[in-house]
């Protein structure tokens, strides 16, 4: 569109003049709306072009999520060189127990598994050190190694140490590649062709005298043993569909493959809508808020329902966002993850705004250490105002009466071991017969 131009307006009677110069200025100010239409009309081809992309990755990643089914095709199996000879190396002598065989720091309360936070990219220094640990036969400093190299921990189903000099971890097979590419630009020798039935994993010399079918009997034996023992450590929803691959690669019986009839409580989960578990179990969420800058939620939480669960599960709302409701057969289960970053006075608003029913169950991670209550012998301001808000309440903490001193969460900083009782179950109701079952191993009080 043409400005209209008039230079010269001398001579011409007053309306005409002022009808042309209105004229122009109505012409000029379509002229600049037309130029911001057409700017708008860019930027928003622009932006719909990035929106399809989005869309398509969002895509590609909830495919790549949901292919995550019970199968066996979920997990892979890596093998990592563990240099014969090195400091600390398993002794040739003996063969791995049960306390070099499958390592996690998973309560059975909780499903969600959080990557240790690093303050700093890690030196040169570091990384060799990290690299120098896989010598050691624990799975903690493994753990810890593996994270300083920028391993996402959560994607670590179980480790175990299936030979002298070698160290076998199991992974989603999603996350095989990745993982195998942060070893590798750490210099950790891959053993993509080891086996472990072979014999020749069998050093014990009280096996000497067996002949290499025997000792490969024996392999078979001691691999189905940690394959079984990994099992133990893992969560419903996972152990189920490893326990297939497992089976598949024949290492395990089809009648051994874990079948629970529970309901599993999922705390902290990191899922946003409309993601779901990659499980054929049911699920019912309370989504998370979006962490900037990441495809993945905080502050949610999960229920999962085991399709063997004999009892009508229903979802009751809840006046808090912090709390996720179920009804099971009788009962009333409330879910809850407080944020250790809640202010007190915020995490007492959410339990109070919980409707306590005679039949009402709380459970979850309340990130509260309740002192000599449950014999974790520590406290702070959270854990003495929730003491405070259960006798209030005539409530009653099971971990107390059935689990005591018994830790729900444990992690290892530095290498050495911290644990503590947060994820806490506690009720007005009179228990019947109950029990609560803290997975663990005796000799180095791991659990899952």
């Amino acid at each position: 569109m043409a400005n209209l131009q008039i230079s010269n307006m001398q001579g011409l009677p007053t309306e005409l003049t002022s009808f042309l110069t209105t004229l122009q200025a109505q012409i000029m100010h379509v002229q600049n709306r037309t130029d911001q239409l057409e700017r708008l009309a860019a930027e928003n081809a622009r932006l719909t072009t990035e929106l399809d992309q989005a869309r398509t990755t969002i895509a590609n990643l909830q495919k790549q999520l949901g292919s995550q089914s019970a199968s066996e095709k979920n997990f892979s199996e890596i093998s990592l060189s563990n240099p014969a000879g090195a400091v600390g190396a398993p002794d040739k002598n003996k063969e791995p127990g049960p306390e070099a065989s499958t390592w996690a720091s998973k309560a059975s309360v909780s499903l969600s598994v959080t990557a240790p936070k690093m303050s700093a990219v890690p030196s040169a220094r570091h990384i060799a050190a990290s690299v120098h640990m896989f010598a050691l036969p624990s799975g903690p400093s493994v753990h810890s190694s593996l994270c300083t190299l920028g391993v996402d921990s959560s994607r670590l189903l179980d480790i175990n140490f299936p030979a002298r000099g070698v160290i076998g971890i199991l992974v989603h097979i999603q996350y095989a590649d990745t993982f195998k590419a942060k070893l590798t630009t750490a210099s950790v020798e891959i053993l993509d062709a080891f086996d472990p039935l072979d014999s020749d994993n069998v050093a014990d010399p009280k096996y000497a005298s067996l002949s290499t079918h025997e000792l490969a009997n024996t392999a078979a034996m001691l691999h189905h043993d940690r394959c079984l023992q990994a099992l133990q450590f893992l969560c419903p929803h996972v152990a189920i569909p490893v326990g297939h691959f497992f089976c598949e690669e024949g290492w395990i019986s089809e009648d051994e493959i874990p079948t629970r009839t529970t309901l599993t409580n999922a705390t902290e989960t990191w899922l946003l809508s409309p993601s779901h578990l990659p499980t054929s179990w049911s699920q019912i969420h309370l989504y998370g808020s979006p962490v900037a800058g990441t495809y993945r939620g905080s502050m949610g939480v999960s229920v999962i329902i085991s399709p063997h669960c004999p009892y009508a599960v229903t979802q009751i709302p809840m006046p808090s966002k912090y709390a996720l409701a179920v009804k099971i057969g009788s009962l009333r289960i409330v879910c809850l993850y407080l944020s250790p970053n809640m202010p007190t006075h915020d995490v007492l608003h959410v339990l109070s705004s919980i409707p306590l029913t005679h039949d009402t169950i709380l459970c979850g991670d309340f990130n509260a250490r309740l002192d000599s209550v449950t014999g974790d012998y520590a406290s702070k301001s959270r854990g003495l105002a929730l003491c405070s808000w259960i006798e209030e309440r005539s409530l009653s903490v099971v971990n107390a009466d059935l689990a005591p001193c018994i830790p729900t969460y444990i992690s290892f900083r530095n290498n050495y071991e911290i644990s503590s009782i947060i994820d806490l179950f506690i009720t007005n109701m009179l228990l019947i017969n109950p029990s609560l079952h803290i997975a663990t191993t005796a000799k180095d009080n791991r659990f899952k």
